[in-house]
C-alpha cells in the first residue's frame, strides 16, 4: 500500500495538504474531507519550508504505515523530525509488543532546519485536570495555550467551541500569556470508525486513543515553532509508569511523545509521575493559595462547552476536587456538593473503573 504527499498548499494562516492514496489504501480515508490546518491567528505561515510543513501529514500518517504496512513518501522533511522517526517507533513497540509495526518512509530530500531555541514554550491545553496541572505547574514560563478544534469538539458545534474559547481567552489573560485555537481536520480526514474496527482488532484499542492523537496533536504545532523557535512543547500525561507497566494501551506515553522532535522543538510528556489524584490536590492547593479559578473541562456529555455534573467523569472529578476542596463551583461544576444517595446511587447502576475510583477513596481515607 502507498500514500503520496503530493503537494501543500499555504494561504496565510491556513495550511492545506494534496495527497494520494492507491487502491488498497484509499479505505483509511474520508474522502469528503481533506486534510487542513487553519492557525486562528494574524501569523503568516507563507515562509515556512514545506520540509517543516509536512511534518503533520507524516505524523499523523505514521501509527497508519506502522500498524497496515504502508510506504508513506514525501518530497521534502526536516532532518531533525526525520532522525525521531525510529525512536517514535520504538516507542510503539514498547508499548505494542505483541504487534509486528513495518511500513516505510520515503523522502526525497532531508532538510535541515536547525534554529537557537527562545526560552518560549507551548502547552497543548484543552482544559481537563491533566492539562490545567501542566500548565499551573509552568506558570512562570507563560506557555502559549493551544487548544485543538476538531478533536474534543466538532468542527460544527460552533456554540460548544465559543464556550470553551472564551475561557481559554480568559485563562490566558489571568496568567499573561497568549492562547491560540487551530483549527484543523485531523479526526476528519481519516475513516476513523473503519480504522477503530480494524485496528481493535490488531491493537486492542481504538484508532484516536490508541495510536494517533498525542503526536498527531504536537505535529501541528510544528509550523508555530519554526516560526517562533519555540524550546519546548508541552503535552500533559494520562497514565503513569503503573499503568504502562500493566500493559495499558495508549498512544500517549513520554517515550513516544518525547521522541518527536520538530527541527529543533522538543517535547516534553508532563507530569508522568503525578496520578490524577496527586494532580486535582495540585491543582486544587494552587487555587486555593493563590486564588485562581479554573473551568475544568472533563465531560463526557458536554452542554454547550459546559461540564454536566453528573456522567461519571463529572462525579469522579467532584470527589475528587472535595477531598481538598468542599467549593467544587470554582472548578467548573454546577453543584457545591454532590448528593450522595445520588452518586451512590450512580456507582451502582453504571460500570465503572474502580482502578480510577480508589485512589480518590484512598485520598480520603489518608486525610481522615
Amino acid at each position: 500500500m502507498r500514500i503520496d504527499l503530493n503537494s501543500i498548499d499555504v494561504l496565510k494562516n491556513t495550511i492545506t495538504y494534496n495527497y494520494t492514496a492507491d487502491t488498497e489504501a484509499e479505505i483509511f480515508f474520508d474522502k469528503s474531507h481533506k486534510f487542513f490546518i487553519e492557525y486562528q491567528t494574524e501569523i503568516d505561515f507563507t515562509n515556512v519550508p514545506d520540509s517543516v510543513l509536512a511534518i503533520p501529514f507524516v505524523t499523523n500518517l505514521l501509527p497508519l504505515c506502522l500498524i497496515y504496512d504502508v510506504t508513506l513518501t514525501v518530497n521534502d522533511i526536516d532532518k531533525d523530525f526525520y532522525k525521531s522517526i525510529d525512536d517514535i517507533k520504538k516507542g510503539f513497540v514498547k508499548v505494542y509488543p505483541e504487534v509486528e509495526l513495518k511500513g516505510e518512509f520515503i523522502a526525497k530530500n532531508i532538510v535541515n532546519n536547525a534554529y537557537e531555541v527562545s526560552d518560549k514554550t507551548t502547552c497543548l491545553f484543552s482544559g481537563g485536570v491533566d492539562a490545567t496541572f501542566t500548565f499551573l505547574r509552568h506558570r512562570k514560563e507563560k506557555p502559549v495555550l493551544f487548544n485543538v478544534w476538531g478533536v474534543d469538539i466538532s468542527l460544527d458545534d460552533v456554540q460548544g467551541h465559543d464556550e470553551t474559547q472564551q475561557y481559554f481567552i480568559k485563562l490566558a489573560k489571568a496568567f499573561d500569556t497568549s492562547y491560540i485555537c487551530i483549527k484543523s481536520t485531523l479526526r476528519k480526514f481519516l475513516n476513523e470508525s473503519y480504522l477503530n474496527t480494524k485496528t481493535y482488532e490488531i491493537i486492542k484499542d481504538y484508532w484516536w486513543h490508541g495510536a494517533q492523537h498525542s503526536i498527531g496533536l504536537l505535529s501541528l504545532l510544528a509550523p508555530y515553532n519554526y516560526i517562533n523557535k519555540i524550546k519546548t512543547n508541552y503535552i500533559a500525561s494520562t497514565f503513569t509508569q503503573t499503568e504502562l507497566d500493566q500493559g495499558v494501551k495508549c498512544a500517549s506515553y513520554p517515550i513516544i511523545d518525547n521522541a518527536l522532535v520538530m527541527a529543533s522543538t522538543k517535547v516534553v510528556h508532563d507530569g508522568f509521575d503525578y496520578a490524577r489524584i496527586d494532580k486535582i490536590k495540585y491543582i486544587c492547593s494552587t487555587c486555593k493559595e493563590e486564588n485562581y479559578t479554573v473551568d475544568l473541562k472533563v465531560c463526557f456529555h458536554y452542554i454547550n462547552g459546559k461540564n454536566c455534573s453528573a456522567c461519571e467523569k463529572c462525579f469522579r472529578t467532584i470527589a475528587a476536587i472535595l477531598v481538598y476542596d468542599t467549593d467544587v463551583e470554582k472548578y467548573g461544576f454546577k453543584l457545591k456538593k454532590p448528593n450522595a444517595p445520588e452518586l451512590r446511587r450512580f456507582l451502582d447502576t453504571h460500570e465503572i473503573g474502580l482502578f480510577r475510583w480508589i485512589p480518590i477513596q484512598n485520598a480520603y481515607t489518608y486525610r481522615r
